[in-house]
C-alpha cells in the first residue's frame, strides 16, 4: 500500500489509544509490519507522527497510574446497590414478567489505604528517609584483634584460596 497522510494520522491515532498491537494496528489500517517499521525509518515525518502518539499514550498511561496510586495511597469509598424486587402481575409485550422494585439498599465500603503503596511511594520519592533495603557492615579494628594483621599477603592468598574452593565444592543449599 502506497504511504499517504490519512494512513498515517489513523496509524498514529491507534497507537495513542494505546489498545493495539503494531500487528493489529498493520491490520486495521491494511499495511504489513515490515511496512510500518520501513516508513519509520524512511519517512521523517511518519516517525515523528508515531513518536508523538507514543508519547501521548505514555502520557495517559502514566496519569493514570498516578490516579490509581493516589487512590491506594489515601482509601476510597465504594458504592454497592441493592435491589429487591417483586412480581407486578404485568406483562411486557413478548408475555415476560415486569418486576416491582421492592426495596433498595445501598451500602457504602471503605476500601483503606494500601500499605504496599505507601512503602513503595516513600522509599521511590524519599529514599533518604524511607529505606527498603538491608545493609550489612563488618567493622574490624586494625590493631591488636585483628587475627590477619601479622599475616603475610602469601598466608592470606593462601587462606582466600581455600576459601574459593571450599565455596565451589558447596552445593546450593546444602552444608559444608
Amino acid at each position: 500500500m502506497r504511504y499517504t497522510k490519512e494512513i498515517a494520522e489513523r496509524v498514529a491515532e491507534l497507537i495513542r489509544t494505546n489498545d493495539y498491537t503494531i500487528a493489529d494496528i498493520c491490520k486495521s489500517v491494511g499495511i504489513g509490519r515490515t511496512t510500518i517499521y520501513l516508513w519509520m525509518r524512511t519517512k521523517p515525518d511518519f516517525k515523528q507522527l508515531v513518536d508523538a502518539a507514543k508519547e501521548d499514550a505514555r502520557n495517559v498511561m502514566v496519569a493514570g497510574a498516578k490516579r490509581g496510586l493516589m487512590r491506594k495511597l489515601t482509601g476510597y469509598e465504594i458504592k454497592e446497590t441493592q435491589v429487591i424486587t417483586m412480581p407486578s402481575g404485568k406483562v411486557d409485550e413478548n408475555g415476560n414478567p415486569i418486576p416491582a422494585i421492592k426495596e433498595i439498599h445501598t451500602t457504602t465500603h471503605h476500601v483503606p489505604a494500601d500499605t504496599a503503596a505507601i512503602i513503595f511511594t516513600l522509599t521511590s520519592l524519599d529514599p533518604q528517609h524511607w529505606k527498603n533495603r538491608r545493609t550489612t557492615s563488618i567493622n574490624m579494628d586494625a590493631g591488636n584483634n585483628n587475627p590477619f594483621a601479622k599475616m603475610s599477603d602469601e598466608e592470606l592468598n593462601h587462606i582466600i584460596a581455600r576459601c574459593a574452593k571450599k565455596m565451589r565444592r558447596r552445593k546450593p543449599g546444602g552444608k559444608d
